[in-house]
């Protein structure tokens, strides 16, 4: 297996035939393999040493108040203190489903998606949880009105 470890710089100044010993090159780097295609699967749950640890699988449906499914709504489990990272969230695929693993027996569930309320809920393992999110209101000029002030606020 062949690995290739290549700054941006490096790749867009290879690119342009100029030389990489510059002082300008980012600390940005791509990590490349040419053994395998790079393919998006979920992260394991993260394993304890010296106990058995049962990963658990939470899935089920993310659908609109019509019950349309919804693609890419993003779905977290959020720890005791209030926060995910990319091993616990996940985005729904086009029909609106969702799978999540994790060694938690029972995690609290975030599910947000722009333009609908965020639903937070415990979720119970072995059980398909579907959500059905709801429009907010106004949505459109709840947002121009946030984009005006934070642009006032930037340009004071």
């Amino acid at each position: 297996m062949t690995s290739l470890l290549l700054s941006t710089a490096a790749v867009a100044q290879s690119a342009a035939g100029t030389s990489t010993n510059t002082r300008t090159m980012p600390k940005t780097a791509i990590a490349m393999s040419t053994a395998a295609p790079i393919v998006a699967t979920p992260s394991p749950a993260p394993v304890v040493e010296g106990a058995p640890v049962e990963v658990k699988e939470f899935r089920g449906t993310v659908v609109d108040d019509l019950g349309e499914p919804l693609a890419g709504v993003v779905v977290s489990i959020v720890s005791a203190k209030n926060q995910f990272s990319a091993a616990t969230t996940t985005t729904t695929n086009s029909e609106g489903e969702y799978l999540l693993r994790t060694t938690n027996a029972s995690p609290v569930l975030l599910v947000s998606y722009a333009g609908y309320e965020d639903i937070q809920q415990q979720a119970t393992y072995a059980r398909p949880i579907t959500f059905q999110l709801e429009a907010i209101d106004n949505y459109e000029r709840q947002l121009k009105k946030k984009v005006k002030a934070a642009e006032k606020a930037w340009h004071k």
